[in-house]
Parts: C-alpha cells; sequence; structure tokens
C-alpha cells in the first residue's frame, strides 16, 4: 500500500469514528436498524448520550442510559436499562410513552411478540428455554415461542404483531 493511500485509508477510519462518536458527545440518544441475512429488521438503541457499533454478525448500542445487542444468531440480546432490540418492518417509532422503554422481541415463525417493561428501566433477558422476559420492579411481562405473551403486570406490555 502506497503512503498516501495509507494515510487517506487512516484519515477516513478516524472521520467515519468522530461521526458515530457525534451523537454521545452531545448527549443525544442513539439508534440503527440492521438487516440480519435472513431479512429479518431490526431496530436497536439506547435512550441517551450512547452510540451503536457495528458487530461482526450484528450490531451493539450502549450509553449512560443503557445497552442492547443483536446478532444474526440470536436475534436481540440482553437489553438493559433504557434501550430497545425490536423487530420490525415499514416505520419505526422507539417504543414507550417516554420515547424509550425497555424492549425487546421474539420472533416465531410469522408472529412478533414484542415484550416492554414500560419504563425506562430494568432489563430484558432470554433464557436457555427462550422464555424471553422483560423486568423493572414490579413491571413484568414475558413470551415464549410455544405460549405466546405470559401474565403482564404493572405498566409492563407484551404485544403480538405480524412479521413483515
Amino acid at each position: 500500500m502506497r503512503k498516501n493511500a495509507r494515510i487517506t485509508w487512516f484519515v477516513s477510519c478516524a472521520a467515519a469514528a468522530a461521526l458515530a462518536l457525534l451523537p454521545a458527545l452531545a448527549g443525544e440518544p442513539a439508534q440503527v436498524t440492521w438487516t440480519a441475512p435472513d431479512g429479518t429488521r431490526y431496530a436497536l438503541g439506547v435512550a441517551a448520550a450512547g452510540t451503536c457499533t457495528p458487530l461482526p454478525h450484528g450490531f451493539a448500542c450502549t450509553g449512560t442510559s443503557g445497552s442492547a445487542r443483536v446478532d444474526a444468531e440470536h436475534g436481540c440480546g440482553p437489553v438493559k436499562g433504557a434501550a430497545f432490540c425490536v423487530v420490525v418492518g415499514g416505520e419505526f417509532e422507539a417504543p414507550g410513552e417516554s420515547g424509550v422503554a425497555t424492549a425487546s422481541s421474539l420472533v416465531c415463525g410469522e408472529k412478533v411478540y414484542v415484550v416492554s417493561t414500560g419504563t425506562p428501566a430494568g432489563s430484558c433477558t432470554r433464557d436457555a428455554k427462550g422464555r424471553l422476559a422483560c423486568v423493572d420492579g414490579g413491571n413484568r411481562a414475558s413470551a415464549t415461542c410455544a405460549t405466546g405473551c405470559g401474565p403482564v403486570t404493572g405498566a409492563a406490555s407484551c404485544t403480538i404483531r405480524p412479521r413483515r
């Protein structure tokens, strides 16, 4: 590689990194949409002062308010705090009345279960049996592919929509 080409490559990478960090430096929310190799489209993000970073097979968003992750093999991963990872189609608006609630989604064939704490806190996790649960104190909701939405308490929610 020629010396000028290396300098150009370095400056291009540095400029891209600086642009990716601008939302975090400004204290703005960060969100991204990503399409997995199977065609499933995901949206994920954090409520405040964060960045979204590409991974080898997905994306991760982290910030002062929480974190979310998605990968091609598992779909939405752990979601913590005021963050979300959901399967989307068409236009997207972050879940929750205040803009971002802790939320995640579970894809089951042609159905998508969107589970949320209804608050900008708590966490969403998936266990070894595939159960997705979102919990923030008394705000609890869960879903499985076998049984659909489980019990919902407090401000939490579990909604079902078609996969687009």
